[in-house]
């Protein structure tokens, strides 16, 4: 289960997007944004961004 956080930094790098970005969006420095994503993407169980960001579209629809 995904926090609340992380969620949201699910849906900011839904389209493979920057961490420079995602950072900006969420108002988060780029550290806490990739120890997020690595999170995110050990859950889905060793995913990388670009299949995260399909299941995440999925899901998000």
């Amino acid at each position: 289960m995904l926090g609340l956080r992380r969620r949201r930094l699910r849906r900011c790098a839904g389209p493979p997007t920057a961490i420079e970005e995602v950072g900006r969006e969420l108002e988060l420095q780029q550290k806490a944004v990739k120890h997020h994503m690595t999170s995110i993407l050990q859950k889905l169980q060793g995913c990388n961004r670009v299949e995260a960001s399909i299941l995440a579209r999925q899901h998000l629809r």
